[in-house]
């Protein structure tokens, strides 16, 4: 009976390793990714799970785009992926930062209210300042298209960014993958 107890431990500890080696890494911390910029978006919606790290995650969806990655999509009318990064006091590069991502898009009717967009508002020294830029049904389908959205800021502040997918029917559909946020570097 004691081998079993003993047994049994030894599982439920592999299982909660097991466990934690498939969870996500939510921290922003900067990591150079080329002689010009650090990435500061480890969780870039390519990978299974990487949408726990962002909020809220309901209605959202885990799947193949034809940006030939894979990616989320929502499963509701409206859904917001939204994250913050706090700028380090001592991180390295400019004030020079770029948000971008690969999208799908789909608008059943050519409506304005299907959209994708993405805003980015930044704290510094107690003031806001924010950004934004975004595709709508007027606009017509894009398949594998790339939102880019450049904007400043600097060490200590915070960064909020903020994607949202909008859709004023089913028959729409708007996808999101590859999100990277980098800083120039110096």
């Amino acid at each position: 009976m004691r081998k079993l107890a003993v047994l049994f431990s030894l599982l439920v500890v592999a299982l909660a390793f097991s466990g934690s080696a498939f969870a996500h890494n939510c921290s922003s911390v900067p990591y150079f990714v080329s002689p010009n910029s650090y990435e500061y978006e480890a969780n870039d919606l390519t990978t299974y799970g990487d949408y726990d790290c962002w909020s809220p995650t309901t209605d959202l969806y885990w799947g193949y785009t034809s940006c030939l990655t894979y990616g989320v999509y929502t499963g509701s009318m409206y859904q917001h992926l939204r994250q913050t990064i706090n700028v380090g006091a001592s991180d390295s590069g400019t004030s020079s930062w770029t948000l971008t991502y690969k999208y799908d898009f789909t608008s059943s009717g050519g409506y304005w209210n299907d959209q994708i967009s993405a805003t980015v508002t930044v704290l510094h020294n107690g003031q806001y300042y924010t950004y934004s830029t975004g595709h709508n049904g007027t606009q017509g389908n894009v398949a594998c298209g790339t939102g880019t959205l450049n904007f400043t800021a600097y060490n200590g502040d915070t960064i909020s960014v903020d994607i949202a997918l909008h859709r004023s029917d089913t028959g729409t559909s708007v996808a999101v993958t590859q999100v990277h946020i980098r800083r120039t570097a110096s």
